[in-house]
């Protein structure tokens, strides 16, 4: 059974940035596309047109529609984009693991005890499956602190645990 997992627009772009930057290639993404069910939203792939964002791939893709509106509304109301806001409005997003940059978002949804995390603890979760060596791991997340994804506390405790795997 593969991984359900839902990916919002910032850490789209940050694969980008990573792919730019030559710390990770078309195989990751191949690896990611393999191993998981890529979630999206509507929402999300119309910001990720807007962006030109070149990890995604719409073939590989699941886009699911809102279908719980009440959620979906309530999370616009408290301030979130209609982008993220839609990820609530997925049915069954309990059971998937949403992979954000946004911290008011992740605060937002673990308040519903949705599992979310950053790009970085989902790395280190990649780590733990054995879906990326230790090396490839470090040198994934060692960048990450300069792209702004992690704090530099976060960083050097990740990095640590990584050289410690």
């Amino acid at each position: 059974m593969k991984l359900k997992l839902v990916i919002d627009t910032g850490t789209w772009m940050k694969f980008d940035a990573l792919l730019e930057k030559q710390v990770i290639e078309q195989k990751f993404m191949e690896l990611l596309y393999t191993s998981c069910d890529i979630i999206i939203t509507h929402k999300i792939e119309e910001e990720l047109i807007f962006h030109r964002v070149k990890s995604y791939d719409h073939q590989k893709t699941i886009i699911l529609p809102i279908a719980r509106d009440t959620a979906y509304k309530r999370a616009i109301t408290d301030g979130f984009d209609h982008a993220d806001s839609s990820i609530l409005g997925i049915d069954g997003i309990e059971e998937y693991i949403v992979v954000s940059e946004d911290r008011p978002f992740i605060r937002y949804c673990k308040m519903y005890n949705l599992q979310i995390m950053f790009l970085s603890d989902f790395i280190w979760m990649m780590l733990t499956f054995h879906w990326l060596s230790k090396n490839k791991a470090y040198k994934i997340v060692k960048p990450l602190q300069s792209l702004r994804n992690i704090t530099k506390n976060q960083h050097k405790r990740l990095l640590q645990r990584i050289r410690n795997f």
